[in-house]
């Protein structure tokens, strides 16, 4: 599929099967040339015995505008879909870039790993054990993708650290009752069980993910940060920018 992305005007990521692109939009012309590359497309999956699967295929505009430029989309006469959510690759990405449903799902997700865990080990007294099926089933899920969606905004970031403290609360009941009572010592108990807060955690994935775009300016970071970049860029509150447009093709 690598030759679908030659002749198209726009950026377009693909990841295996699937392609996506995207364009800042600042006059209906814009549009317009993203319709051609939306018709090449088309063309291409046509010439190539590998139909589109319109029902599928949607778009959608990231901006924070009161009043964004909106524009239909068509392949074959067909209008796509407008979505102001996406779950691309188990990320749920809304039309402001707020990440508040991907949060929300998170968190559920992870409270109810955690009630499993809970539950399945009821006799477990190790530590160890008990830990590492927190950070294994968990504390992955709250981990996954926040290069991507953590925004360190307080409600989310508390929501999201209350599973490690009901975790932590767990594990002081069975492991560390001296860490129990009226005055719940949440740090003393994660240093006793070599927890690192999630905060810490994140900053240092970041880190690490900044680390290896640096020095890998060819591969695949480099392009999802730029994209990162340019949508975060397109889609804010500057009066002088207007809504880019995700067109998703699977």
């Amino acid at each position: 599929m690598n030759d679908v992305v030659d002749s198209l005007q726009c950026n377009a990521p693909l990841y295996a099967n699937d392609l996506e692109f995207y364009k800042s939009i600042q006059s209906p012309l814009d549009a317009y040339l993203l319709q051609e590359d939306i018709g090449r497309v088309n063309s291409w999956s046509k010439t190539n015995s590998m139909p589109i699967n319109i029902v599928k295929t949607v778009f959608m505009t990231l901006t924070r505008k009161t009043n964004p430029l909106f524009h239909a989309y068509m392949i074959d006469g067909i209008q796509l879909k407008r979505e102001n959510t996406v779950v691309d690759l188990g990320v749920t990405c809304d039309s402001k870039l707020l990440f508040n449903e991907h949060v929300d799902k998170t968190v559920r997700k992870a409270r109810r790993q955690l009630g499993m865990i809970n539950w399945i080990t009821k006799e477990f007294k190790a530590q160890r054990s008990f830990c590492l099926l927190y950070c294994t089933l968990v504390r992955s899920v709250l981990e996954y993708a926040s290069v991507i969606w953590q925004r360190e905004r307080i409600t989310s970031t508390q929501r999201i650290k209350a599973v490690q403290r009901k975790f932590v609360r767990m594990l002081c009941g069975r492991c560390f009752p001296m860490f129990q009572g009226l005055q719940f010592q949440y740090r003393e108990a994660c240093n006793s069980a070599n927890l690192k807060s999630l905060q810490w955690r994140r900053r240092k994935i970041d880190t690490k993910f900044f680390h290896k775009s640096l020095h890998e300016a060819q591969g695949t970071l480099w392009r999802v940060l730029g994209l990162l970049c340019h949508l975060m860029r397109s889609g804010g509150t500057d009066p002088s920018s207007n809504a880019p447009k995700v067109i998703s093709l699977q």
